[in-house]
């Protein structure tokens, strides 16, 4: 899902348009440094402790719980240093062309926030052996994806790319929470 937007922006948009919205990307993976240090902690601790949480069942929605919560508490503090920084990140360390960057780079770290949430999410399918859920869930956001940035990408331009990628992975969490709670 996060190619189809630069798929899009290179087609209905000139080149410095994309290298704007290529710099936010890779200026916005400084988050996901927290992101994978976050996924190889929690995902071993699950799956080495998944025996032992089947057996408990309100012990396990207790922990996925605080995880939950010590996640967005600890990523939107990440967010809201970097959204502050952004200026000055992408300023010292890209050419004039892409400053514009500077106002994309937030924006684009939420899918990424959203992505890690999905993965907490995700895990407890994982524990329940129902993860032919999350191949529906991604198939599913892929096209509304491609719906989406067909018709945002030519209006807004970068904007409309950013937002159509961030829609998708709410829905991709919002489908996730309503298929763990079948």
């Amino acid at each position: 899902m996060t190619v189809l937007d630069r798929l899009f922006i290179n087609c209905y948009l000139d080149k410095n348009q994309l290298g704007v919205y290529a710099i936010a990307g890779k200026f916005a993976l400084l988050i996901n440094l927290f992101v994978e240090i976050f996924n190889r902690t929690w995902l071993p601790f699950l799956m080495k402790n998944i025996n032992e949480l089947e057996n408990e069942e309100s012990n396990s929605r207790e922990i996925f719980k605080l995880i939950s919560k010590i996640y967005v508490f600890i990523t939107c503090i990440i967010i809201l240093i970097l959204s502050l920084l952004s200026n000055f990140i992408i300023k010292n360390f890209t050419d004039i062309l892409y400053h514009e960057a500077s106002y994309i780079f937030p924006l684009l770290c939420w899918y990424l926030i959203f992505y890690g949430f999905f993965n907490i999410i995700s895990s407890t399918l994982w524990k329940e052996k129902k993860t032919f859920y999350t191949t529906i869930v991604m198939f599913i956001c892929l096209l509304l994806n491609m719906l989406l940035n067909y018709f945002f990408v030519p209006i807004y331009g970068v904007y409309g790319a950013a937002f159509s990628t961030i829609v998708c992975f709410i829905i991709m969490l919002i489908l996730t929470f309503i298929f763990v709670k079948k």
